[in-house]
């Protein structure tokens, strides 16, 4: 999530959206950086993570993004934790034929949603946990209700990530990391 910096109505528009999700230096940036570093160290993708095969998978056709990446995208679903991955093609001069057949860097995560106690991450703030924990750790946003979703972001990275809640303790925690695709 890109926040324009400059001009009168783009600055209007920054210093609205940026109180509501961006968290410059704050714990909530630290967060949204690497809160789920813990999750992602125990994955070996695409083939499991936290010891189990992913249960459920799908792959989009291997395609150009608009800054000329050829790309792989899968999505993983294991118990709890669903993660959106691509594989960039490491050779971009071969035709589209071909594309099937290229060697893949490392994959880049797009998201990870997690839905579980099971998976970890930083400061202890699984699903489940009370919402009070999560706003005394990271700092409190303008969401409502004891059923709201609050944003954090990183400004250096871009990186956000959102607890959403039910019953006033965390149901889900959806990371994204920028990419520019």
């Amino acid at each position: 999530m890109r926040f324009p910096r400059t001009g009168l109505v783009a600055g209007a528009l920054a210093s609205v959206l940026a109180p509501a999700i961006a968290d410059p230096a704050g714990e909530g940036g630290r967060f949204a950086a690497k809160g789920v570093a813990p999750t992602l160290a125990l994955c070996h993708l695409p083939l499991e993570c936290g010891g189990q095969k992913p249960r459920h998978r799908t792959a989009k056709p291997i395609r150009e993004t608009g800054n000329d990446s050829i790309i792989d995208e899968r999505r993983l679903e294991f118990d709890g934790l669903r993660i959106q991955l691509f594989y960039a093609a490491s050779d971009m001069s071969a035709p589209p034929a071909s594309w099937d057949a290229l060697a893949r860097q490392a994959p880049s995560v797009l998201e990870i949603t997690i839905t579980s106690a099971r998976w970890p991450v930083m400061d202890g703030l699984r699903v489940g946990t009370e919402r009070s924990v999560v706003e005394r750790t990271l700092g409190s946003r303008l969401a409502a209700g004891d059923d709201a979703c609050e944003d954090f972001a990183d400004e250096a990275t871009q990186d956000t990530v959102t607890f959403c809640y039910a019953g006033g303790k965390v149901r889900s925690i959806r990371w994204t990391p920028w990419w520019d695709g």
